[in-house]
């Protein structure tokens, strides 16, 4: 009986510490909603966090870059001019559908854009492994500084840097959104690829419930110490008194 009150105590503290050293990965960040997650191609119950982007300030950019590039090969202005209401409309739609998120396993983007003077909207969805990046470049040319945006070039073995793996243009806080990705992917190789069950993936800034939950854990192994070692007092009890039993039972024999 009393091994079997020892084995339930330990059996109960080791799952209650087990469930509180591992926190959900993506906690307190950004969600998708349902309808954009099954988009992106990922589970509903997915752990995730959003990005977002600043598309006003997108589409500022991308229209005058446009118009630069086009003066700067001469022949192409007059039609840039002569098809501007259209160009406006194709960037604006282009950016107000990009969709992305970042999971403990990928990079995942959807975005569509208008084909064949806006007469034709296709879609793409691309996706990115962590362990496949070698790394996120954060650029801010001169005229994304003017309208105070900045990009995130994704970089892989496979990618240039005329063309990158992807292209996030005009993302918030894109220094931060760099530092939390890498994050992960150096803990999912330091940890040999383990799944977020298995290893902590600090992508939300977990520093105060960390200390928190590691401080609730040290005080349930205290208590269980405690309880273990009061059933081992009890067992010894138990056992000298069947000894003592046992002595005077032979005594009463040899008598």
């Amino acid at each position: 009986k009393l091994l079997k009150t020892l084995q339930v105590i330990m059996a109960q503290k080791i799952t209650l510490a087990a469930s509180g050293n591992h926190p959900q990965t993506f906690e307190g960040g950004e969600k998708l909603l349902t309808n954009d997650l099954h988009d992106l191609g990922l589970d509903e119950n997915a752990d995730h966090m959003k990005i977002t982007f600043d598309n006003d300030k997108a589409v500022s950019y991308s229209l005058c870059a446009g118009f630069i590039i086009s003066l700067c090969t001469m022949m192409f202005w007059p039609f840039y001019i002569l098809f501007y209401p259209c160009i406006a409309y194709g960037v604006k739609k282009w950016a107000y559908s990009r969709v992305a998120a970042v999971t403990d396993r990928q990079l995942v983007l959807k975005q569509g854009y208008y084909g064949c003077c806006c007469c034709c909207w296709n879609e793409s969805t691309k996706s990115v492994p962590l362990d496949k990046i070698t790394d996120l470049q954060v650029q801010q040319g001169c005229i994304q500084r003017c309208f105070d945006i900045r990009e995130i070039r994704v970089e892989t073995a496979s990618a240039t840097n005329e063309m990158p793996e992807l292209r996030l243009i005009g993302l918030h806080n894109a220094l931060e959104t760099r530092t939390k990705i890498l994050t992960v992917r150096d803990n999912q190789n330091f940890n040999g690829g383990n799944s977020a069950n298995n290893s902590y993936n600090p992508l939300i800034q977990p520093q105060q419930q960390s200390t928190e939950q590691l401080q609730s854990i040290i005080a349930n192994q205290h208590e269980t110490m405690i309880q273990i070692k009061d059933v081992l007092t009890e067992m010894r009890s138990a056992l000298v008194s069947m000894d003592n039993k046992m002595q005077q039972k032979n005594d009463g024999t040899m008598s």
